[in-house]
This record gives C-alpha cells, structure tokens and sequence, in this order.
C-alpha cells in the first residue's frame, strides 16, 4: 500500500513534458496521474488496487515520465499490438505501462512491460505480484 509519503513523492519525480497529445484531448499533468493511481488504490476489486498502489511506490523511488496522454492505439511494443484500449502511458524505472482507463477516468486495468499484466483486475486478495 501506497503512504502518503510515496505519493508526494511520485508526484515530485513525474514530468510530464514533450508527452504525445492526440488532436482530440489534452496533455495530462503528473497530478492527474497520481490522482488516477489514489482512486485505483481506494477502488474495489483485488487487482487494480493492488497494481495501482505497486505502480505508485515505483514512482516514489525515482523518476517517471509521461509518455502519451490518453489515447487508444499506439505502435505497441516487442511481442504485443498497439492497445485499442483507452490508455494513458507511463515510463517508469525505464519500463511501460498502460493506464488503460473507462469514459469516466476510471482506471479499470494497468498493464506493463514487467508482466503482461500487473494484477489481473479478477485476481482475488492476496495474490501475489509477479515479477
């Protein structure tokens, strides 16, 4: 679980600048972010509070970056097609992720470059992060 020391950290170590910004949307700030990750934290459903509150602590720890506002598709990565989920994307620690959000900036599901899948938002408490 993510102290609210993390996450004035992992606010303090974001950047937001020179992030992709589709013609339809805007930039989104390292806060909204952060706020995105809180409310996951505090949702209910074992997987994403468990990844969003994991993701939060990587990015207390050092520098992250925003790597495309939101936005479905992409060019995707090595061994996976672009994301035609809603998504905002994150760099941290030099690895991925997929903030893949609702119409409402619900995050419903975080993937990454570590794992395929954090925590599968259908997991049950408990399980434990792979690595």
């Amino acid at each position: 679980m993510a102290t609210k020391a993390d996450i004035h950290k992992a606010r303090m170590n974001g950047i937001s600048k020179r992030q992709y910004v589709p013609n339809d949307e805007k930039p989104v700030s390292t806060d909204e972010v952060v706020k995105l990750l809180q409310e996951a934290v505090e949702s209910s459903g074992p997987g994403v509070p468990h990844a969003a509150g994991y993701l939060l602590k990587k990015m207390a720890s050092g520098n992250w970056r925003i790597l495309a506002a939101r936005h479905e598709g992409g060019f995707g990565s090595t061994g996976r097609g672009a994301d035609q989920n809603r998504h905002v994307t994150l760099s941290v620690d030099g690895k991925g992720y997929h903030l893949q959000i609702d119409n409402n900036d619900y995050v419903w599901r975080i993937t990454g470059d570590e794992t395929t899948e954090q925590i599968a938002p259908w997991m049950s408490p408990g399980t434990p992060h792979q690595q």
